[in-house]
């Protein structure tokens, strides 16, 4: 019988980051009050996605209170085969531990260790297949975003995700910082996806929060609830982790793995689903318990590029002409014109490069930290449809 993914680790015998750190190296409305808006947004995800199940812990070691009685049916196979495979998973990394050999660098007081230690591919193969069995089915996650540009805070979001084989629940929230000395604009919201149907809690046609029900059955394609577990990609063994230490999270102890090696690691769009193309990361912490499983993973990338200021766009009008659009480069004038040969009907716009020197670019370095926290992990969670909601056939 498996042991529960939440509580302490039985400290009767070594888990397997510990038999790890014993191995040999190897290798997101205008108008409305944000804090309001934000209570009140807190106050439905609450009521509306809940862990199947739970209840108030009872006395220490009674475990939580039985769900109610309700048909006894089988287990499915593939909540069977998840476990199974998360079990054989954390065997593996045992297994791989114990090959690579006892003794090696252990963990000094205080969580430091002595030597670095190094996992093999191996074993960061089997830490991203516990994770991937772990959380295939439901759990909870908490993705934060940040970013500066040029050192000077920018966008920032968050995101409470619930899921629960098909069904996902978002809390999103949006920051922008304010300019000329105005503040900084919150927009909040909630998507939801029950049973193949998108609800959306933001702000109506009254300018009220309410919950809208997209009735279009296919525009749900530009809906998108982010996948919190895409950051698994970025478990990959070129990046050679290193074991840093311990901490608890959550009630849990879990072991840190930073990552030592960059140069090889994909393109960060390729390897997590938050990013836009073209960064490169500079750091990757992951904190894993003692199966093997990741409940926190943070990652820093970069991207620097060469943005033009806006007055080096230009529109003028010719009497009797087409509409002149002016723009500083020969490949931004390729980009629209590609646009424009699909474009049908409208006005007639003629596309031109500026003289060299019409408008210069300036250097922008664009840091972004993501942080994404997995609990509940394997646990069901409840995703209801919203009591109350007007329909709506969403365009896209």
């Amino acid at each position: 019988m498996t042991k529960p993914a939440g509580g302490l680790r039985d400290r009767r015998r070594p888990d397997v980051m510990e038999l790890l750190a014993r191995a040999r190296p190897a290798s997101l409305d205008p108008g409305q009050d944000p804090q309001r808006q934000a209570a009140e947004i807190a106050r439905l995800a609450a009521a509306g996605t809940t862990a199947a199940g739970a209840a108030p812990a009872g006395p220490r070691g009674a475990g939580p209170e039985p769900a109610p009685p309700r048909r006894a049916r089988r287990l499915p196979r593939g909540t069977v085969l998840a476990g199974t495979g998360l079990t054989a998973a954390a065997a593996a990394v045992a297994v791989a531990v114990l090959v690579a050999g006892a003794g090696g660098p252990g963990t000094a007081p205080g969580g430091r260790t002595r030597n670095p230690v190094l996992l093999t591919a191996t074993m960061v193969h089997q830490v991203a297949s516990a994770s991937r069995s772990a959380l295939a089915r439901s759990g909870r996650a908490t993705v934060s975003v940040t970013s500066t540009q040029n050192g000077v805070p920018g966008d920032s979001s968050s995101d409470v995700i619930t899921f629960s084989g098909k069904n996902w629940n978002d809390v999103t929230s949006q920051t922008s910082p304010g300019t000329g000395g105005r503040p900084g604009h919150t927009q909040t919201a909630i998507n939801r996806i029950v049973n193949g149907q998108f609800y959306l809690y933001t702000v109506g046609r009254n300018l009220r929060l309410q919950w809208i029900h997209d009735t279009n059955r296919s525009g749900h394609p530009k809906v998108n609830i982010p996948d919190p577990r895409t950051v698994l990609r970025a478990l990959e063994p070129s990046a050679r982790f290193e074991v840093a230490g311990y901490q608890v999270i959550g009630g849990v102890r879990v072991k840190e793995l930073r990552a030592t090696d960059l140069s090889h690691l994909p393109d960060q769009s390729k390897m997590v689903g938050y990013f836009a193309a073209g960064g490169h990361v500079t750091s990757l912490e992951v904190w894993v318990d003692g199966r093997g499983v990741v409940h926190r993973l943070s990652l820093t990338s970069q991207q620097i590029s060469m943005r033009y200021p806006a007055s080096a766009y230009n529109f003028r009008i010719r009497p009797g002409g087409p509409l002149i659009y002016t723009v500083p480069t020969k490949a931004i004038a390729a980009q629209l014109r590609a646009k424009l040969h699909k474009r049908r009907g409208g006005p007639r716009i003629r596309i031109v490069v500026a003289t060299p020197g019409y408008r210069a670019p300036r250097r922008v370095v664009e840091v972004s930290r993501l942080t994404v926290t997995f609990s509940a992990i394997g646990q069901p969670q409840r995703i209801t449809v919203p009591a109350h909601s007007t329909p709506v056939y969403g365009r896209g």
